[in-house]
C-alpha cells in the first residue's frame, strides 16, 4: 500500500509538475495575452484618443459644415430670389424683345415706305432733271433771244435817238417857219393893200396870173397837205411869206420895173426848175425815209416776236420752277418725315439697347450668382466627401470598438465573478460601439443625400451657368445686332439729314428760280407791251412815210405844173422890164431868204430848204406877176384876187405851221419818249440779257446739283434698301433672339425651381446637419466617456499584467517545489498522493476555475484582427 501510495505520490507530483509546468506555460502564455490585451488596450485608448480628436474634428467639420449649410440655405435664398430677379428680368427682357419686335416691325414698316419714298424721289428728281436740262435748253435760247433783242433794242434806241435828234431839229425849224408864215401874212395884207393902186398896171397880165393864181392855189393846197405831215412845206411857206413880204416892200418900186419882168420870170423858170430837181430830190429823201421806217416797223415786229418768245419761255420756265418748287417741297417733306422716322428707330433701338445692356447685367450677376452657388455646392460636395471618410473612420473605430468589447465580453466571461464589471464595461463598450455605428450610419445616409443634393446642386447650377451663359450669349448677340442697327440708323439719319439739308438748299434755289423766272416774265410781258407800242408806233410811222412819200409825188407834180405855167408866164413877163430892175433886188433878197431857208432846211435833212426855195421861187412869180399886174390893168382884179387868197392862203399857211409846229412839239415830246422807252428796252433787254445769262448758269447749276441729288437719291435709295434688309435680318433675329429669352425664361424659371428645390433641399441639409451637430456632439462626449473607460481598462489590464506576471512567478516557484518534493519523495506514495491531494485543495475552486479557463482560452478562436485575450489579475 506503501509502496502503491508512494508510487501515486510520486505520480501525482510529476502530473502536478507537469500541471504546474502546464500553468507555468499558460501563465506565460496568459501574461503574453495580458500584454498584448494591455498593448491593445494602450492602443484602444491611443485610438479612442485618436477617436475622440477625431471625432472632435468632424464635430468642428460638422460645425463648420453647419454654417456652410446655412451660407449655403442663405446663398441658395439669394440665388433663389436672384433667380426671380432673373425670371422678372428675362420677362421684362422677352417683353422688351417684343417691343423691340414690335418696333422693328414698325422700323421695317418705315424702311419700305422710306424706299418707297426714295424711288419716288429719284424718279422725281429723275423727272426734275430732265425739266431742268429743258429749262436750261429753254434759258439758252432765252439768252440768244436775249441778245437779239439787246441788239435790236440797242438798234432801235439809236434809232429812236437820231429821230429825237432830227425831231428836235425839225420842231425848231418850224417855229422859224411859223414865225415866217406869220410875217409872210402880214406882208400879203400889205401886199393886197398896195395891189390896189396898181390895178390898172396889171390888167395885162390877168391871164398869167389867173393861172398863177390857179397854180399857186394848187401849190398852197400842196404845200399845205405836205405841211401838215412834214416840216418841209412849213419851211417853203416860211420862205415864200418872207419872199412875199419883200415883194410888198418894193411893190410900189414895180411900177416901172416891167422891164425886169422878163429876166425876173427866166429866174422864176430857172428857179422852178431847181425846184422841181428839188422835189424830186425830195421824193428820194421820202422814199429813203420811208424805207428806214419801214426797216425799222420790220425791226420793232421782229422784237415784238422775240419778245413774244421770251415770255413763251419765261411762262415756261415759271411751270417748270413751280413744278420744281412743288417736287423739292414734297421731297424735303419726305426727307423730313424720314428724318423723323430714322430718329423714331434710333431712340426705339437705343432703347432696346438699354435694356438689353439691363438683360447682359442681369444675367452677369446671375451667372456669378449661379458661379457662386456651384462653387458653394463643389465646397459641400467636398465637405460632404471629408465627413463621409470621417464616417468611415468613425465605422471602423466602432467596428473595432465592438471587437474590443467582443473581446472584453469574451475575457469577462472567462474571468468570471472577477470579470464581471469588465463585462459590464464591455457591454457599455459594445453599446456605445453600436450607438456610434447607428450614427455613422444615419451621418453616412445624410452625407449620402447631401452629396446627391451636392452633385445635383451642382448639375444645376452647371445647367444655370450654361442657360445664364446662353442668355448672355443670346443678349449679346442682341446687343451686337443692336448696335449694328444703331450704326444702321445713325447713317441712315446723317444720310436723311444731308439729303434733308442738300432738299432744303433745293427748296431755295427753286424758290430763287421762280422768283427769277417771275421776274423774267414779268419784265417779258413790259418788253413785250413796249416792243407792241414800239411796234404800233413803227407801223404810225410807215404810214407818216407812205404819206409823206404820196405827198413828195404830188409835190413834184404840183412843182412841174408850176413849171409849165412859169413858162407861160415868162413869155408874158417881157413886158414887165420897168419893174424887173426892183423885181431883180427883191430876187437879190429873196435869195438871202433863201439861203436862210436853206439853212432852216438843211436842218430838216435838205427836204424843207428845197421846198422853201420853191416857195421863194413861187413867192418871185408872183411878185413878178403883181409887177406885171401893176402895169396891165386888166389883170388887176384877178390879182387882187388872187392876192387875197394867197393872204388867205398864207393865213391858212400860218395856222397850219402853227398846228405842225404843236405837231413837231408833240412828235419830238413823243420821240423823245420814245427813245426814252428805247433805252428802258435796251435797259430791260440787257437785264432780259443778264437774266438770261443768270437763268443759263443757275440751270446749269441745278442740273449739276439735280444730278448730285439723283446720285444722293440712289444712295438713300440703296441705303433704304439695305436698311430695310438690314431690318429684316434684324427683325429675324429679335424673332430668334425673343425664342431665347423664352428659352431662357424657361431656363430661369427651371433654374428658379431648381434654385428653391436646392433651397429646400440646403435647408434640409442645414437641419440634417443641426441635427448631426448635435449628434456629433453626443458622439465626442460618448467617445470621451469611452476614451475615459478605455484609460481604465487599460489600467485594469495594466495591472491583471502585473498579477498575471506574480501568478507566473508563483507557478514557477510552484513547480520548483513540486520539482524538489517530486525528487524527495522517492520512495512513500502515500506522501505523494498526500501531497498531491494538498495541492488539490490548495488550488480549491479558483485553480479549476482557472484551469477551465485556461483550457476555454486555449480552445476559444481569436477573432480576425482582434488582440490575443490577456488573464487579468482578478481572472489570475
Amino acid at each position: 500500500m506503501a509502496a502503491g501510495g508512494m508510487d501515486d505520490a510520486r505520480s501525482l507530483a510529476e502530473l502536478a509538475q507537469r500541471r504546474l509546468q502546464e500553468t507555468a506555460g499558460f501563465a506565460q502564455a496568459l501574461e503574453q495575452t495580458v500584454n498584448r490585451l494591455a498593448a491593445g488596450g494602450n492602443e484602444q485608448a491611443a485610438g479612442g484618443e485618436q477617436v475622440r480628436a477625431a471625432i472632435e474634428g468632424v464635430a468642428a467639420s460638422v460645425e463648420e459644415t453647419g454654417q456652410a449649410a446655412q451660407s449655403l440655405a442663405r446663398s441658395q435664398r439669394q440665388v433663389s430670389e436672384s433667380a426671380k430677379e432673373l425670371t422678372r428680368e428675362a420677362e421684362l427682357a422677352s417683353a422688351a424683345l417684343q417691343e423691340i419686335t414690335a418696333s422693328v416691325g414698325s422700323v421695317r414698316k418705315d424702311a419700305a415706305q422710306l424706299a418707297t419714298s426714295s424711288e419716288g424721289m429719284a424718279s422725281a428728281l429723275e423727272e426734275t432733271t430732265r425739266s431742268v436740262r429743258g429749262v436750261g435748253t429753254n434759258a439758252e435760247s432765252l439768252a440768244a433771244a436775249s441778245e437779239e433783242l439787246l441788239a435790236s433794242a440797242a438798234e432801235m434806241s439809236a434809232t429812236t435817238a437820231d429821230l429825237a435828234t432830227r425831231g428836235q431839229a425839225n420842231a425848231s425849224t418850224i417855229e422859224e417857219v411859223a414865225a415866217t408864215a406869220e410875217e409872210m401874212s402880214k406882208g400879203i395884207a400889205r401886199l393886197a393893200q398896195d395891189a390896189q393902186g396898181v390895178g390898172e398896171r396889171v390888167g395885162g397880165m390877168a391871164g398869167s396870173v389867173a393861172a398863177a393864181s390857179r397854180t399857186m392855189a394848187a401849190v398852197g393846197t400842196d404845200a399845205q397837205d405836205m405841211a401838215a405831215a412834214v416840216e418841209e412845206t412849213a419851211a417853203t411857206t416860211e420862205q415864200l411869206a418872207r419872199s412875199v413880204r419883200t415883194v410888198a416892200d418894193h411893190a410900189k418900186a414895180l411900177e416901172g420895173a416891167t422891164t425886169a419882168n422878163a429876166s425876173t420870170v427866166a429866174e422864176i423858170a430857172a428857179s422852178v426848175e431847181e425846184v422841181m430837181a428839188t422835189a424830186e430830190k425830195n421824193a428820194s429823201v421820202v422814199d429813203a425815209n420811208a424805207s428806214t421806217i419801214e426797216q425799222f416797223a420790220r425791226s420793232a415786229q421782229a422784237v415784238a416776236r422775240s419778245v413774244e418768245q421770251i415770255n413763251t419761255l419765261a411762262s415756261g420756265s415759271a411751270s417748270a420752277s413751280q413744278q420744281l418748287d412743288r417736287s423739292t417741297r414734297k421731297i424735303a417733306q419726305m426727307s423730313e418725315e424720314a428724318r423723323g422716322t430714322a430718329e423714331r428707330v434710333g431712340v426705339a433701338a437705343r432703347e432696346g439697347g438699354v435694356i438689353v445692356g439691363r438683360s447682359i447685367s442681369g444675367l452677369t450677376r446671375i451667372r456669378g450668382s449661379i458661379v457662386e452657388s456651384a462653387s458653394v455646392m463643389k465646397e459641400m460636395g467636398k465637405r460632404a466627401e471629408e465627413i463621409g471618410d470621417i464616417v468611415q473612420t468613425i465605422n471602423l473605430i466602432a467596428d473595432r470598438t465592438n471587437l474590443l468589447s467582443l473581446n472584453a465580453s469574451i475575457e469577462a466571461a472567462r474571468a468570471g465573478e472577477h470579470g464581471r464589471g469588465f463585462a459590464v464595461v464591455a457591454e457599455e463598450i459594445r453599446a456605445l460601439a453600436d450607438r456610434a455605428a447607428a450614427a455613422s450610419a444615419d451621418v453616412a445616409k445624410i452625407v449620402r443625400g447631401l452629396q446627391g443634393t451636392a452633385r445635383e446642386a451642382a448639375q444645376a447650377t452647371v445647367e444655370g451657368v450654361r442657360a445664364a451663359d446662353e442668355g448672355a450669349s443670346l443678349a449679346g448677340d442682341a446687343e451686337r445686332a443692336l448696335a449694328t442697327i444703331l450704326k444702321g440708323v445713325d447713317e441712315l439719319g446723317t444720310t436723311v439729314r444731308e439729303v434733308s439739308r442738300a432738299t432744303g438748299e433745293q427748296v431755295d434755289a427753286a424758290q430763287s428760280l421762280a422768283q427769277a423766272t417771275v421776274k423774267v416774265s414779268e419784265q417779258g410781258r413790259a418788253i413785250a407791251q413796249a416792243a407792241s407800242e414800239q411796234a404800233q408806233a413803227a407801223q404810225s410811222l410807215a404810214q407818216s412815210g407812205a404819206e409823206m412819200r404820196r405827198m413828195a409825188k404830188q409835190t413834184q407834180q404840183a412843182t412841174a405844173e408850176q413849171a409849165r405855167a412859169l413858162r407861160d408866164l415868162v413869155r408874158s413877163n417881157t413886158q414887165l422890164t420897168a419893174a424887173a430892175e426892183q423885181v431883180s433886188r427883191a430876187t437879190q433878197e429873196q435869195s438871202v431868204g433863201a439861203g436862210e431857208l436853206a439853212k432852216a432846211s438843211a436842218q430838216l435833212r435838205g427836204l424843207v430848204q428845197k421846198t422853201s426855195s420853191a416857195v421863194v421861187e413861187q413867192s418871185k412869180a408872183l411878185a413878178a406877176t403883181g409887177a406885171l399886174a401893176h402895169e396891165v390893168s386888166q389883170s388887176t382884179g384877178r390879182t387882187l384876187t388872187g392876192l387875197s387868197e394867197q393872204a388867205r392862203a398864207a393865213a391858212e399857211v400860218a395856222r397850219a405851221m402853227e398846228d405842225a409846229r404843236k405837231g413837231a412839239v408833240q412828235t419830238a415830246r413823243a420821240v423823245a419818249e420814245q427813245s426814252r422807252a428805247a433805252g428802258q428796252i435796251e435797259t430791260a433787254a440787257r437785264d432780259v440779257t443778264r437774266l438770261a445769262a443768270d437763268v443759263t448758269r443757275a440751270t446749269d447749276e441745278q442740273g449739276k446739283a439735280l444730278q448730285g441729288l439723283a446720285r444722293d437719291a440712289d444712295e438713300v435709295r440703296r441705303i433704304s434698301k439695305q436698311t430695310a434688309r438690314a431690318v429684316e435680318e434684324q427683325n429675324e433675329a429679335l424673332v430668334a433672339a425673343a425664342a431665347g429669352v423664352a428659352r431662357q425664361t424657361s431656363g430661369v424659371a427651371g433654374v428658379a425651381r431648381a434654385t428653391a428645390e436646392q433651397a429646400t433641399m440646403s435647408e434640409q441639409i442645414a437641419r440634417a446637419v443641426d441635427d448631426m451637430r448635435g449628434r456629433a456632439r453626443e458622439i465626442v462626449s460618448t467617445t470621451a466617456q469611452q476614451a475615459r473607460l478605455a484609460s481604465g481598462s487599460a489600467n485594469d489590464v495594466r495591472e491583471l499584467a502585473g498579477r498575471v506576471a506574480q501568478l507566473g512567478r508563483v507557478h514557477a516557484e510552484q513547480s520548483e517545489a513540486v520539482g524538489r518534493v517530486s525528487a524527495l519523495l522517492g520512495e512513500p506514495r502515500s506522501q505523494g498522493a498526500s501531497l498531491q491531494g494538498s495541492a488539490s485543495r490548495g488550488a480549491g475552486p479558483q485553480g479549476a476555475a482557472a484551469q477551465g479557463a485556461a483550457a476555454q482560452g486555449a480552445s476559444a478562436p481569436t477573432p480576425k484582427g482582434a488582440p490575443a485575450a490577456r488573464q487579468t489579475p482578478e481572472q489570475k
